[in-house]
């Protein structure tokens, strides 16, 4: 019984880790987006879109920290090394 709960446990925090690292790639993906929509190519695009932009930098910023969070747990409870 005990070895069924652990693995249980372990394929739990194995998905939150696969979650974890895609939230990591998406809201990496939507930062740097943002940003050059922001920054670099604030010319092309309307005032609305770049006040739209500074807002998605706020946001995706805070899910990639609480993503890679959710990452180190699930790194440190199925044992391996928290980089």
């Amino acid at each position: 019984m005990a070895s069924m709960a652990r693995k249980e446990s372990t394929n739990r925090y194995h998905a939150l880790f696969n979650v974890a690292n895609s939230t990591l790639g998406i809201s990496l993906g939507l930062l740097v987006l943002s940003i050059a929509i922001s920054y670099p190519l604030a010319d092309l695009f309307s005032l609305g879109q770049q006040v739209a932009s500074h807002l998605v930098i706020i946001v995706s910023a805070s899910v990639l920290k609480v993503a890679y969070v959710a990452r180190c747990i699930a790194l440190y409870e199925q044992h391996k090394q928290v980089c």
